[in-house]
């Protein structure tokens, strides 16, 4: 199968492209950087660079590269939407909805997109209890009311074309790669321990679902391969700790790590239910928060030339 990957660059389609191209995979991506997060593995990768608000540019790879389908990344993080809202509208919906067209124009097979549960919005409105996707969304940032309307656009698309379109609401993905974002602070409290650095580490009471980037790269792969789904849009989770307990696996891992852990809670909405994707995609996470963190320390500490843990 021949895949597009907008953002493919970046930190999760850097895995992706990888894991693809590992399976046999004729994979492009399209960037507006054209270095890979993690440059190992990818010398068969064919790399444009362009930005998704080019409907023209983005048609035309995929149809030069005739691809199969699209995998799209693509997105302003959270304090880049905050800070350029009207950038963030241009990339985050109008470059979503471009996508959309030219899975649509081409014919393609499908496209599998990135959404995300901040479209959920703050924990205060559930009080504490699990949501599936039939909750009401109510998102708090801008990145998130993005993120909502594209669900919207693609379910028009769906019904109005019949578009094949699979939407992943993904959690706090972390992993090697991962530098940017509002949820940056889980790479400095793996990483820098195991490089032997101090990590300050900021609202250490929040609850977080930490989802290891294999397990985000798993629900990609296998949304673009089931043969049909009922639903449109899917929870993905990994495993639910706070950042201060996240800190004792760390711990437990590096005895001698020093980590200055600050109070604070985000306040975000991370008890998730992903029945729905158990049962439509096959999709259940392999990687518990701890061993998702001795893989990173172990993928760090090896590109620094350091012994494994």
């Amino acid at each position: 199968m021949r895949y597009l990957v907008t953002g493919g660059t970046g930190f999760i389609g850097s895995h992706l492209a990888r894991r693809l191209t590992d399976e046999g995979e004729e994979v492009s991506v399209v960037d507006t950087n054209p270095e890979f997060r993690i440059g190992d593995g990818l010398e068969r990768v064919r790399v444009y660079k362009g930005d998704v608000s080019d409907a023209t540019q983005l048609i035309g790879i995929a149809k030069k590269e005739q691809v199969d389908q699209i995998v799209h990344l693509a997105y302003l993080l959270i304090p880049e939407s905050r800070e350029s809202p009207v950038r963030a509208v241009r990339v985050n919906c109008e470059g979503t909805n471009n996508v959309f067209e030219a899975t649509r124009l081409l014919d393609l097979r499908r496209v599998v997109w990135a959404s995300s549960i901040v479209v959920y919005g703050s924990a205060e409105e559930y009080g504490g209890r699990v949501v599936d996707e039939g909750d009401r969304l109510n998102p708090s940032t801008i990145y998130g009311a993005c993120k909502e309307f594209n669900e919207r656009m693609a379910l028009h698309y769906h019904q109005t074309y019949g578009l094949d379109s699979i939407g992943l609401r993904f959690t706090v993905v972390y992993g090697p790669g991962r530098a940017r974002g509002a949820s940056a602070f889980a790479s400095d409290l793996i990483e820098r321990p195991a490089l032997g650095l101090k990590a300050v580490v900021p609202y250490s009471d929040s609850l977080v679902d930490w989802m290891y980037v294999g397990d985000a790269v798993e629900a990609i792969l296998l949304s673009s391969k089931v043969k049909s789904t009922e639903s449109k849009v899917f929870n993905t989770a990994g495993e639910t700790h706070t950042i201060r307990e996240a800190a004792g696996f760390v711990r437990e891992l590096v005895p001698d790590a020093e980590i200055d852990l600050q109070p604070g809670d985000l306040g975000w909405q991370m008890r998730i239910n992903i029945d729905r994707a158990r049962r439509e995609l096959g999709y259940s996470p392999r990687f518990g928060l701890k061993a998702g963190m001795r893989e990173h320390m172990k993928f760090i500490r090896a590109r620094r030339g350091l012994p494994p843990m």
